[in-house]
């Protein structure tokens, strides 16, 4: 009987649980970076643990696929998160590659615009990495705050139909190897 309880447990986990990322399908990777605890089809928590694992396997599956992909996401970008480890929220919005960033009042808007809350906590965008040929997600960076009972962001996107965006992550979902990973 005991024996039937844990295998039930661990058919019941998700598959990032019990799977490293490598054996992940093409779905499940999929998934992953779209609608898990970390991520809705707008964007991801690109400062999660499993997401950074999921990136990381879907740029390497992708440099397997074309020749011309670049090896390395943006290498600004991987020099903020190594020199800040665990100071930020990143959040990660794939967006058309032809956007344009280098319109001053479109880019204000959207720093002015941007905020998470959580709990009783609401702070405004730091920062941002734009996409490039290396990258393709617009990247904004948020001060890492205390989780209440979920995570929302507000989000102002330049140069889209639809500029304004809500984003939000429920705390109690967001559980790695038994860790709150945001």
């Amino acid at each position: 009987m005991r024996i039937l309880a844990v295998c039930l447990a661990w058919m019941a986990s998700p598959f990032w649980e019990t799977k490293p990322p490598q054996d992940w399908s093409e779905d499940q990777l999929r998934q992953m970076l779209t609608d898990s605890p970390w991520a809705r089809p707008e964007g991801f928590l690109a400062s999660a643990e499993p997401m950074k694992l999921a990136e990381a396997e879907w740029r390497r599956r992708h440099i397997a696929k074309r020749l011309d992909a670049p090896e390395t996401a943006d290498v600004d970008y991987q020099e903020f998160v190594r020199a800040n480890p665990g100071k930020h929220v990143i959040l990660a919005v794939r967006v058309d590659a032809q956007m344009d960033f280098s319109l001053a009042e479109e880019i204000r808007q959207m720093e002015k615009g941007c905020t998470l809350r959580s709990g009783k906590n609401k702070v405004k965008l730091v920062g941002h990495f734009p996409p490039n040929s290396s990258d393709p997600y617009l990247r904004l960076v948020f001060p890492r705050v205390e989780l209440g009972k979920n995570l929302r962001l507000e989000l102002y996107l330049p140069g889209i139909t639809r500029p304004y965006r809500d984003l939000e992550f429920y705390t109690k979902e967001m559980t790695f190897r038994g860790r709150l990973e945001y």
